[in-house]
């Protein structure tokens, strides 16, 4: 009998998302423009400590910072739990659909030489997708331990999800190809080619120049390390540059920072993964 992800013995609690909006929007607004009643209100739908809730109100000068202090610390907890409960969801179908591959070897047709240029292609390519499923399920593992929260293993999940939804989009084309039929890109690249043979009959032959399947696998292999340092150094810095942003007096650092951490966006939009859209409010162009 398979042992249950420790991820779903989580004890997930309803969130109410319409109160979390309503204080997400409370506290973009400017400190100095936040509504001290309203944001005692919505605090004391959170806690229901009415001591305290009299207390902001009757000497808000005093209590305000408390204010934000809870609202905050609220709003982070009930943004993890929404975060728990998308990982305990996608735990289940990397077990479900994505262990059961790392079992699976990968076939090849008879007729394989036969089937067109990009078929083979995405055959290809599925070496390269299973050899980064397993990296990613390597350093899944590493962070199901104690010390790590379910909510480190989103942007990995995520990342490996999309990973086997290409990786089964492949293994359905080729499955499903037939040998000797052109797709309708390999018919329109023939024609292109035929045209182009036509034209420059008389130019002299230029040699094919290709890169071997060690050249291309090693280029994988550091595009996986560019992704995963790069989403290191966003994890490890984005409270700070968020901080800096906030504070006028450091400017100049916070302008170093945001260059360095839009570096590491870019690498991972050359890439197509996801960025996590809580960067645009540190001030990071994200698509």
């Amino acid at each position: 009998m398979a042992v249950p992800s420790p991820l779903l013995n989580c004890n997930i609690m309803y969130i109410d998302h319409e109160l979390t909006k309503r204080i997400q929007t409370y506290l973009s607004e400017d400190k100095d423009k936040r509504d001290i009643t309203e944001g005692a209100t919505l605090l004391l739908k959170l806690n229901r400590n009415k001591i305290l809730y009299t207390h902001i109100i009757n000497r808000p000068e005093k209590f305000k910072d408390k204010l934000f202090y809870e609202l905050e610390k609220y709003l982070k907890l009930r943004l993890n739990q929404d975060t728990l409960k998308e990982v305990v969801v996608m735990q289940e179908k990397v077990e479900k659909e994505v262990e059961p591959e790392f079992k699976r070897e990968m076939g090849k047709r008879a007729d394989h030489d036969q089937l067109p240029d990009e078929i083979q292609a995405a055959y290809t390519e599925n070496a390269t997708l299973m050899m980064q499923m397993r990296y990613l399920h390597t350093e899944l593992r590493i962070l199901s331990r104690p010390q790590y929260k379910p909510c480190d293993r989103h942007e990995k999940l995520t990342l490996l999800l999309e990973l086997h939804d290409k990786y089964r989009a492949n293994w359905e084309a080729y499955d499903n190809a037939v040998a000797g039929q052109k797709t309708t890109a390999t018919a329109a690249a023939a024609d292109k080619s035929a045209d182009t043979e036509e034209v420059h009959a008389d130019a002299p032959a230029e040699e094919e120049q290709t890169e071997s399947p060690a050249e291309e696998e090693a280029e994988d292999v550091n595009a996986v390390k560019k992704i995963n340092a790069a989403r290191k150094y966003l994890s490890t810095n984005k409270k700070k540059l968020l901080a800096l942003k906030n504070d006028e007096s450091q400017k100049e650092k916070y302008e170093t920072l945001l260059k360095s951490c839009q570096e590491r966006v870019d690498v991972l939009l050359k890439y197509k993964q996801t960025v996590d859209k809580d960067l645009i409010a540190c001030g990071l162009n994200v698509e």
